[in-house]
């Protein structure tokens, strides 16, 4: 298993996935317009974060990297309650 930066370009208004493998992204992190909303445990979980901006914002409007930041760094603090209580009730 490998993780996976989630990247976007605001330009282009697209998401990318930049695989980490032995620590050491694919493709050179913040290049070329690219800048890392999230570093993923698994493809998976990009794919689950990418399809959310993409309903949330992408399909119906132009986006910003800092409100797309934003909302993943919600996502993320959000899941990690969940976790929590998730792992605490078991």
């Amino acid at each position: 298993m490998y993780k996976v930066l989630l990247e976007f370009n605001e330009e282009q208004q697209q998401l990318h996935y930049n695989s980490i493998k032995n620590n050491v992204p694919e493709t050179k992190e913040n290049e070329n317009g690219w800048k890392t909303l999230n570093v993923c445990e698994n493809m998976h979980y990009a794919q689950l974060f990418a399809d959310f901006l993409h309903v949330q914002y992408l399909e119906n409007r132009k986006a910003s990297f800092i409100e797309l930041k934003k909302t993943v760094d919600n996502l993320n603090k959000f899941l990690s309650v969940i976790y929590r209580i998730h792992n605490i009730n078991q």
